[in-house]
């Protein structure tokens, strides 16, 4: 069952169990009355807490952080040589051609050197 008392954040109901997910190719599974967030697209990470279906969503993945997978739940950081300076679906980035970042999660353009 999905009404407006009930609609998760990451579903649009529309009444009569219609519902349109915020995010495209977002899945949702309909258990015991309740839409459960079962993946997110690429690019996106899950927001879910235990025992509070009612609050899940996709969320663009954060600086510093990428989902590449087709179907994603967790985003995670960009690997040694990439960054990613700004929250979004899109790839870390690789440093450019003669510089290098060594860290992990780099969250800026300066961080390669």
């Amino acid at each position: 069952m999905c009404d407006s008392e009930r609609c998760p954040p990451g579903l649009q109901c529309k009444g009569n169990n219609i519902v349109v997910p915020v995010v495209a190719n977002s899945t949702w599974l309909a258990e015991g009355g309740v839409y459960k967030l079962q993946t997110c697209p690429t690019g996106y990470s899950k927001i879910s807490e235990e025992g509070e279906e009612d609050q899940q969503r996709c969320a663009p993945c954060a600086e510093g952080s990428e989902c590449v997978l087709s179907e994603c739940s967790v985003c995670v950081g960009c690997q040694a040589g990439k960054y990613k300076d700004i929250a979004g679906t899109q790839s870390c980035r690789a440093c450019p051609e003669n510089t290098f970042n060594p860290n992990l999660n780099a969250k800026d353009y300066a961080s390669c050197r």
